[in-house]
């Protein structure tokens, strides 16, 4: 059994490129909605007053980025738990190895949420493996069966216990007290506003977690499918993908907007439209990325992917030190089009350093950390 990590020439460049691309979205989505303003704010009923641009920019986002970028960057975590697992050789071994990387990742996780910014994502992401693993050493089917599993009780959860409302004077007392701390707060002051919302985070993360799995098992089947591996064989199954998951998506996103929010149906309708278009947008990339101009459209962001989990934890210590009180504390005072612009220039610069780390090095810092503390032996850094 191998117990040393993939090598660089080992793997997939169109996955990269993928994750890249999709931790820009996550970046975007995060940076509008939860750097720039509280994160309850957007459920407020001051939240609609930036300029017809910002406006524009944010129902774009929420329509064609928002959770898309996420399901995708959801999926890639699963196709590397199926990478890991066949690189180990499937062995018992593997899943102790897996079980610890799992858990030092959900210690990362609450740092970065309890230290830094309390919508973090790896703690669900640690949970939900640890629970995804135990499908993930069987047959094909096994994780189609669990997939299916998961997603019906997310689908119920929709349905019966729909996403909890939050009280309207709740959030006008939180978003008032968030901006105060984060205009202008010490370090201590925003870390517990921080930590007073650190309960609905959860709840939220608790109705998603069987959705998280479900996606985790999904691209977990997709990579043990030979899909991405052997694209000569399935471009036409792409093509397919991306034309379908498109068209069939938007066609969802358009119903669940229309739809009674109340009864579940909206919750349900724009789960699958999420799903769909997450699907169409990842099958576009591939293909473009593995085409005869995917090195130079695309190549850029492989880097970026390849430090995804550096750059992530990276992009929450630059803005919070851009946004929040203990920093330049720009809180609450640019719309949506200054914030982009300022997470494109952001990213924009990660490309750049990533393309520059990653000629001298085998890793990202990140990643380097998380791979010698899951083999227990220090990994080479430098090439």
């Amino acid at each position: 059994m191998a117990t040393v990590p993939t090598t660089p020439s080992e793997r997939l460049e169109s996955l990269d490129v993928l994750r890249g691309i999709a931790l820009f979205g996550v970046m975007a989505i995060n940076l509008v909605v939860a750097f720039r303003i509280s994160l309850f704010q957007r459920y407020s009923s001051d939240y609609l007053t930036d300029s017809t641009l910002d406006l524009a920019l944010a129902t774009l986002l929420w329509l064609f980025i928002e959770t898309k970028a996420l399901t995708i960057f959801t999926m890639l975590f699963g196709v590397g738990l199926a990478i890991q697992i066949e690189r180990l050789g499937g062995h018992d071994k593997a899943k102790s190895l897996l079980i610890r990387r799992l858990v030092i990742l959900l210690i990362i996780g609450l740092v970065h949420m309890l230290l830094i910014w309390p919508g973090d994502i790896l703690t669900l992401y640690a949970i939900a493996g640890l629970i995804a693993l135990n499908f993930m050493f069987g047959s094909r089917d096994r994780l189609v069966n669990g997939a299916l599993i998961f997603a019906a009780i997310y689908i119920a959860f929709l349905v019966l216990w729909p996403w909890p409302d939050i009280d309207a004077k709740t959030i006008e007392a939180y978003n008032a007290d968030a901006t105060r701390a984060h205009e202008s707060g010490s370090f201590i002051q925003v870390l517990l506003i921080h930590w007073r919302a650190v309960p609905e985070i959860a709840t939220w993360n608790l109705l998603g977690l069987p959705q998280t799995v479900a996606l985790f098992l999904f691209g977990a089947w997709i990579w043990r499918s030979d899909i991405v591996q052997n694209l000569a064989a399935n471009k036409r199954l792409l093509l397919a993908v991306a034309w379908i998951g498109c068209l069939g998506g938007l066609t969802l996103l358009l119903a669940g907007t229309l739809a009674d929010y109340a009864s579940g149906r909206a919750g349900v309708l724009l789960s699958l439209s999420m799903i769909g278009l997450a699907l169409g947008y990842s099958a576009i990339v591939i293909l473009v990325a593995n085409g005869p101009h995917g090195q130079k459209w695309l190549g850029w962001a492989a880097p970026v992917g390849r430090m995804a989990f550096t750059n992530y934890l990276a992009q929450s210590v630059i803005f919070a030190l851009i946004f929040f009180g203990y920093g330049l504390g720009l809180f609450n005072r640019l719309g949506v089009a200054a914030t982009l612009a300022i997470g494109i220039a952001v990213y924009a610069l990660q490309a750049v350093a990533s393309a520059w780390w990653l000629r001298r090095h085998r890793f990202g810092p990140m990643e380097w950390l998380w791979r010698s503390l899951m083999y227990g032996v220090r990994q080479p850094w430098q090439k």
